[in-house]
């Protein structure tokens, strides 16, 4: 008997103990989680796997198997110690060192003798390394040695696994310490494979997740073409597997494996039809099937130019662990799990190996985006006050009602509406649609007395003006049903913006009143019809904490979007000489965001790379994001951000300056691209979704602040990919099997659209919900990314897995989970199989179509037969079979 301390109580950690403790071992389990420690301390396990419950209730009653938070109450004393903690990513992912790294070090503390320390985390090459040079860092009295002994669990399968495995890989610079590992596995009387490095090791588990992944994506390529020739995908996968060089494993045809990376806040600019759009990661996923040819704007890495490009995948999943604050020398910052890679001017970099040394892109000078909206419909923004057309008054111009006459206007008048009509010279917006007459230069209003606005206005200069003014000193308040939108002033020095914006609504009509306050001098203008369009269309915020660049200025041409930048820096910004002088630093603050990132993406959109300072001062509750321009060349390129009466005194400033020094923390290439530099690298914990995008071409997106990140990998695969690119080595085969797997989730909606002609109102049911069979492992399950998009298209999900439903009601809050297959059939116009339990192999077809409102089943896993299930009566879709 051994006595063993195995560190991590996850899913590896756990059934590693358990199994070693069934084979005679004494072993002490450690975790840090003083929650899953207790649990198991009562016997209640922490997540589902077949057969471990009643492995660790067996060995604790036989005293082989121990849990407890302290490594004291472990190691001391042990002969081995197993690394198995749990990583952000999970099994097979590319996992964060600082856990590793961690254990080691409290392996150190604890350690009294000699001890082999096992490594069975999913690593990269050389972090055993990296392990024994902890271990001696911390205790170089007590002779350590390192061993890679990678794990190879299916999930749901896990214990049979482990006591009848295929091969036991274990490798160690010490030849000794790895057959003494070896040792452990003796009972097992398995093929054991010790190699001579603790690299090579480290290397299997990589190549074999690489490997299986590589297979995978190449039935599913051969899957769509089968379905294209008439090909049965799954004959053509037996008929492989029967060639004993091929063999029939991971030759099945499905929905593919998954991905990472970006929490759901961070922002991307997306191109769908007319419409451009800076909104978070979150909506992107929502709204993703919905939107046909949705593109991104992103960085072409080899050309350095930056171009609105198609995204062919979005996807979620649930997380939890660390995640990364990556943090710019501009003030540029992004929040991402660990394994997250970033272009950089080294090559792609994940988002813990990046440090000070590292250069990032920031994206400037982006493309116009779309034709430009040259004049506004106020009536566009009456839902979002809570107006119909009814509730509309209008003036028609006078050229409408010339010469018409009472009767003229029947029937759609009466006679004595008609005469009321002709007097006032208005009517409401719904009589006007009856007569059939023209709205144009028509005006609008909500009450007799109340302020009449304009149909339409023009989307020129002065108005992006006023634009920028609202959101440097604009408010909007709500009394009762009226609206008053507000901009604000000093009531000395500001007396010219003033004027500016009474002046402009005079121009179109629009009564606006000035009134003197003790504290400020504002213009007041009172209209429903103007403020839906101010907050429901161009969506600019009631306040300074909501208030955001509008969508709209994203298509317009430059001179329009310095207007607006223009307007917001005289309204708000000021403008100041460093140091006494000559340098000059303009300089703007904002408590909103999202008005921080869109004003960031304006500034880099005309050249200028700002700087971002976040911060909060006396007394406020709230953080202010401070933006500032620096730098001679970009000072002067914002010369109309500054009032006219300043900018001589600014140029004759800069023009003493001996020198012109660019500022510091970036480094322009071309038109398009800045480099900044990273100053940090932060780690919070965290337990949510993270999301992804997919954009070929570039593999890149460009992101909050304009900062540039890298496509999101799918984990096995990126890892290993990353780690060759690390090494100045393109693989292309990697990046081909990850490029074609981005492809294969939306293939089961591709399908349910073709059945079902469109998926607004349908109720669509999935069978499964964990990532496979005999597990509730939600991490990268397809049926998260299917139910989000089918939910986002407006259709109704119901589901039901044998294991998953606890951790999917938390991930999935708009599906409904039913009790069983026959509760997921009621009333459905589709049923999804998305895992392959067994017990869906064997369900009442005959009862489950009389269920069904519509006989349709979209196979994602291949488990029936399309001729017999044609036979029934359904309309069956399989993957690449029909």
């Amino acid at each position: 008997m051994s006595k063993v301390a195995v560190i991590g109580a996850g899913y590896v950690g756990l059934t590693t103990a358990a199994c070693l403790a069934d084979l005679g071992n004494d072993v002490r389990v450690v975790d840090v989680d003083q929650h899953k420690i207790a649990q198991l301390q009562r016997g209640k396990m922490p997540f589902y796997e077949p057969g471990l419950a009643e492995l660790v209730e067996r060995n604790t009653k036989a005293g082989r198997l121990h849990f407890s938070t302290s490594y004291v109450d472990a190691v001391p004393g042990a002969e081995y110690a197993i690394i198995a903690v749990s990583t952000p990513e999970g099994e097979g992912g590319e996992a964060d060192l600082s856990y590793v790294e961690a254990a080691a070090s409290s392996i150190a503390d604890a350690m009294d003798g000699p001890l082999v320390v096992v490594n069975k985390s999913t690593v990269p090459p050389l972090t055993g390394d990296m392990v024994s040079r902890v271990l001696q860092k911390i205790n170089s009295r007590q002779p350590a040695a390192v061993v890679s002994n990678p794990e190879f669990l299916r999930e749901g399968s896990a214990i049979q696994d482990f006591m009848h495995p295929d091969r036991v890989v274990v490798g160690s610079h010490d030849r000794e310490a790895a057959e003494k590992v070896a040792k452990l596995y003796a009972p097992l009387d398995a093929p054991v494979l010790i190699t001579p490095n603790i690299y090579t090791a480290e290397m299997v588990k990589y190549a074999s997740n690489a490997f299986l992944a590589t297979r995978i994506s190449f039935i599913n390529e051969i899957a769509r073409i089968s379905e294209r020739v008439g090909a049965d995908a799954k004959l053509v996968a037996e008929g492989m597997g029967l060639d004993k060089r091929i063999g029939p494993s991971f030759l099945d045809a499905g929905i593919g494996y998954g991905g990472s990376c970006l929490l759901g806040h961070e922002t991307v600019l997306v191109r769908g039809g007319d419409a451009v759009r800076l909104i978070p990661l979150s909506q992107v996923f929502t709204e993703f099937s919905a939107i046909e040819d949705l593109e991104v704007l992103a960085w072409v890495p080899e050309t350095r130019s930056v171009e609105y490009l198609p995204v062919r995948t979005a996807t979620v999943r649930p997380y939890e662990g660390e995640i990364i604050e990556v943090r710019t020398k501009m003030g540029r910052r992004v929040l991402c799990t660990p394994d997250h890679p970033f272009a950089t001017r080294k090559g792609v970099k994940l988002a813990d190996q990046l440090g000070p040394g590292d250069w990032v892109p920031i994206a400037t000078r982006a493309p116009s985006a779309a034709a430009p909206i040259t004049e506004f419909n106020l009536l566009d923004g009456l839902t979002h006050v809570n107006l119909t057309r009814a509730d509309v008054i209008v003036r028609p111009a006078n050229e409408v009602l010339a010469g018409v006459t009472p009767r003229s206007l029947k029937p759609a008048l009466a006679i004595g509406r008609a005469h009321n009509v002709l007097r006032a010279g208005a009517m409401r917006l719904t009589e006007l649609d009856a007569l059939g007459l023209a709205l144009d230069r028509s005006t609008l209003k909500t009450a007799r007395n109340g302020t009449e606005v304009p149909v339409r206005l023009q989307a020129d200069e002065a108005f992006w003006r006023i634009v920028g003014l609202y959101l440097a000193e604009g408010h909007c308040t709500r009394d009762g049903s009226r609206e008053r939108m507000q901009w604000s002033f000093n009531h000395t020095g500001e007396e010219d913006l003033i004027e500016e914006v009474r002046s402009f609504w005079a121009r179109h009509g629009v009564k606006a009143d000035v009134r003197h306050n003790l504290t400020a001098t504002s213009v007041v203008v009172s209209s429903r019809v103007l403020a839906g369009f101010w907050l429901g269309v161009l969506n600019l915020g009631r306040n300074c904490n909501d208030a955001r660049v509008p969508d709209s200025i994203w298509a317009q041409p430059l001179e329009h979007k310095r207007a607006l930048l223009s307007g917001y820096w005289q309204g708000d910004g000021s403008w100041s000489l460093i140091n006494g002088g000559p340098s000059v630093i303009l300089e703007c603050g904002t408590t909103s965001p999202m008005l921080a990132d869109g004003l960031l993406r304006l500034l880099a959109d005309v050249g200028v790379v700002a700087s971002m300072r976040v911060g909060r001062t006396a007394k406020s509750t709230r953080d202010t994001y401070w933006i500032r321009c620096s730098g001679a060349d970009q000072v002067e390129n914002l010369l109309e951000l500054v009032p006219e009466t300043d900018r001589e005194s600014i140029v004759a400033s800069i023009t003493k300056e001996k020198k012109r020094i660019a500022p510091t923390g970036y480094r322009r290439e071309g038109e398009n691209t800045a480099w900044v530099r990273v100053v940090d690298v932060k780690r919070r914990p965290f337990a949510g979704p993270v999301y992804s995008l997919e954009v070929p071409g570039a593999h890149t997106f460009v992101t909050t602040g304009s900062l540039v990140t890298h496509n999101c990998f799918p984990k096995d695969v990126a890892a290993l990919a990353a780690v060759a690119e690390g090494f100045d080595y393109h693989p292309e085969l990697l990046h081909a099997v990850m490029d074609i797997n981005r492809d294969q989730r939306m293939l089961v909606i591709d399908k349910l659209r073709a059945c079902l002609d469109e998926l607004p109102g349908c109720v669509i049911g999935l069978l499964g919900l964990a990532f496979k069979p005999n597990t509730d492992d939600m991490r990268e399950a397809p049926s998260v990314d299917i139910a989000k998009v089918l939910l986002a298209a407006g259709a109704e999900v119901r589901a039901y897995d044998p294991a998953a439903m606890e951790r999917s009601k938390m991930l999935l809050p708009g599906v409904e989970h039913v009790k069983d297959a026959y509760a997921v059939a009621a009333g459905a116009d589709a049923l999804v199989v998305v895992t392959e339990w067994n017990e869906f192999r064997q369900l009442d077809m005959a009862r489950l179509k009389q269920l069904m409102r519509r006989p349709v089943i979209v196979d994602g896993r291949n488990i029936y037969d399309p001729a017999v299930m044609k036979n029934l009566g359904f309309t069956y879709r399989g993957i690449g079979r029909e």
